[in-house]
């Protein structure tokens, strides 16, 4: 019979990476993958030759100055074994995946754990694991906890566990793939879906649908549980509303050995994962904090990308209505996946990064750190209304085909408008009047499955975050086909000389159908990386000054070398320093820098920046001091943004900011610059 040898975690990770090395391995390549010391390789390369000999195999080869060595003969017999086992391969955690485990299982198991078992869990040395914890403590205290350290006995977590439970969802969204590789040995699978059947079985009696990922992190939590019971606190929330829900009367059923507290919780965490936006709130509530936050995002994106909205309070109101529901989730520390976030950061990083600085807004408000998921929407909005202002000539006719009634189709149409906002919708509640309309329209917006020949999004009656973000996603680029009615029925009239009669409409359909699809194909915006720093400032618009000068002068001679060039008017400059009278140092961003810019529209000709370094400082006001102006020439709403991004992760790191700074010349500045975005 088979003999079934146990490894302990350490080893297993030696053995994984032996077998999953095709050539020598060195030891220092070893400390380096697996970040434990030399002595301990060569202890757990013991134990290694101990398994091969009872595998009847040669021991481990130890050859000077190439390393360790194994044949395939070795390692198939070693694989063999770990298949046995049900051992996954060998993966080395990153920092930031270690920190999310500690957090994960400090704040899981909700008691104290010693070093030796967040060693076991992140397969790294007591020296690393020491140094993770110190990070760990960091990140915890940006949220109000404490991470405190017990003598002799290990670190647990302090703080209010809703709060707790928030910042655990968040981390544990960024490991769950790990979890889902089998990689996270400090959480049982078996037990897990114990738990995500239950939950499974509860969504189904409401008949709703929650996101995935929400259920699956609920399901790991009440996995960790030491005993399911907690010293939950709901001062902040009406609890008495969900006691009365039906999530409530479900989970007390499915779930009898949880306490009270606990039911509540799950309540509170399904009936946040189901948020949907309905209006039912007084959208212009002006006495509202979250209209105010709201109106602060708004302000800062403009501030930090050096843009201007046309119609601000449009944007505002959009990001308002997301937060009321956002807001919701967030408190109760439940995180729902954007399904296109991987797709929206890769497609406009610019606009993304943009909007993850804007996002610390929201962060400080709650109190939890934002996911990538939220600046996803966020960068939607911003998005869509940047692209709003510069197609304001076209539009995009949309058919909305529900049958939920007047009323909830009026609304829906009401709530796609403020999403959409270049969409012009005509509502029918019958397929007859769907293709009674579809040539004159571009897209069919339906609450039902139909077949159609334009192309088609499926919504529910109720807008979810998903139909939002598919439809942000989808019409946020102008891809609205204008066909020439009069141009339509000649080219349909000469076409059906040489078909029958009975084959027209099928042709007319065909043709459209082509046309269409051909046109949307045409449409899809291919992104084009913006331009660094370095490619738009160059010596001759570095400018060092020793001398005190005056804020008004520093703007006019940092932009001279922009005005000699053409790329700017003097009408341009003007109109900033008269802005900045008006509405006072809007330029002034990061301590010691100033961006001065305004509007294309007030005299760019041509995309620039320039700088001024004044040793002396310029006084923007007495608290409010630059060493540094850069004056902005945009042609638009987003292609400086990289350029922006740029400048406040440079200069926002005192070191490269004092180099700068003391810089002797314009050599010395673009080098720095160059330096500092090979790191950043």
């Amino acid at each position: 019979m088979y003999e079934i040898i146990e490894l302990d975690t350490r080893t297993q990770n030696i053995v994984n990476l032996l077998v999953n090395t095709k050539d020598y391995i060195n030891i220092s390549q070893m400390v380096m993958f697996l970040n434990v010391s030399k002595r301990s390789i060569y202890y757990d390369i013991k134990k290694v030759n101990d398994l091969l000999r009872t595998l009847k195999c040669d021991e481990v080869l130890l050859e000077r100055g190439k390393g360790f060595y194994l044949s395939d003969e070795q390692k198939n017999a070693l694989k063999k074994h770990l298949n046995r086992l049900n051992l996954s391969t060998y993966y080395q955690f990153t920092p930031n995946e270690r920190m999310s485990i500690i957090i994960c299982a400090l704040i899981g198991f909700e008691r104290i754990l010693t070093i030796e078992q967040l060693i076991e869990f992140c397969h790294v040395s007591r020296n690393t694991i020491i140094s993770d914890l110190k990070i760990s403590k960091n990140e915890l205290e940006n949220y109000g906890l404490v991470l405190s350290s017990i003598r002799y006995s290990g670190y647990i977590v302090k703080g209010e566990i809703l709060q707790q439970r928030a910042v655990f969802f968040y981390h544990f969204n960024l490991i769950q793939n790990l979890y889902r590789k089998n990689y996270l040995n400090f959480i049982k699978p078996d037990l897990v879906n114990h738990y995500f059947d239950r939950l499974k079985v509860i969504e189904n009696k409401l008949g709703t649908q929650y996101v995935e990922g929400t259920l699956v992190g609920l399901a790991v939590l009440l996995s960790l549980k030491n005993n399911l019971h907690s010293n939950l606190s709901f001062k902040r929330y009406d609890i008495n509303l969900i006691i009365k829900s039906k999530e409530y009367s479900i989970i007390k059923k499915m779930f009898p050995e949880l306490e009270r507290s606990e039911i509540i919780y799950i309540s509170l965490h399904l009936l946040g994962s189901r948020v949907q936006i309905v209006p039912d709130f007084p959208i212009d509530n002006k006495n509202d904090e979250l209209y105010h936050l709201a109106k602060l995002i708004v302000e800062e994106f403009q501030r930090i990308a050096c843009i201007e909205f046309s119609d601000p309070s449009k944007v505002q109101k959009a990001i308002f209505i997301h937060l009321k529901t956002s807001v919701y989730r967030y408190k109760y520390g439940i995180q729902i996946e954007n399904p296109i976030t991987k797709q929206i950061s890769n497609n406009y990083p610019e606009l993304f990064e943009v909007s993850r600085r804007v996002s610390v807004l929201i962060s400080r408000y709650l109190g939890v750190p934002i996911p990538e998921s939220e600046i996803a929407y966020l960068t939607l909005h911003f998005g869509g209304y940047l692209e709003a202002a510069k197609r304001t000539e076209h539009k995009i006719r949309a058919i909305l085909y529900s049958q939920d009634g007047i009323s909830t189709t009026k609304l829906l149409c009401k709530e796609i408008e403020e999403i959409v906002p270049n969409i012009e919708i005509k509502t029918v509640s019958s397929i007859d009047e769907v293709q009674m309309y579809q040539y004159d329209y571009d897209i069919v917006i339906s609450t039902l499955d139909i077949k159609v020949s334009l192309p088609m999004l499926k919504i529910s009656p109720i807008l979810r975050d998903e139909d939002r973000t598919m439809l942000i996603s989808n019409l946020s680029s102008d891809f609205s086909f204008n066909l020439n009615q009069s141009l339509w029925d000649g080219l349909i009239k000469v076409v059906s000389q040489y078909v029958s009669p009975n084959d027209i409409h099928r042709l007319k359909t065909d043709i459209f159908k082509y046309i269409k699809e051909r046109n949307i194909e045409q449409k899809i915006p291919n992104v084009s990386i913006r331009p660094s720093i370095t490619d738009i400032l160059n010596t001759k618009n570095v400018h060092i000054f020793e001398n005190n000068i005056t804020w008004e002068d520093s703007i006019r001679m940092s932009s001279m070398s922009l005005l000699n060039d053409s790329k700017i008017s003097n009408s341009y400059v003007e109109t900033i320093l008269e802005n900045i009278k008006d509405n006072g140092p809007y330029i002034y961003f990061e301590p010691g820098l100033a961006i001065a810019h305004s509007r294309p529209e007030d005299g760019v000709y041509q995309l620039g920046l320039s700088m001024g370094i004044f040793k002396k400082g310029v006084a923007f006001s007495d608290n409010l001091v630059a060493n540094i102006v850069f004056v902005l020439a945009p042609i638009d709403h987003v292609t400086h943004l990289r350029v922006l991004n740029e400048m406040m992760d440079i200069f926002s790191t005192e070191k490269y900011f004092e180099k700068i700074v003391d810089a002797k010349n314009p050599n010395e500045v673009i080098s720095t610059l160059n330096e500092a975005l090979t790191i950043i």
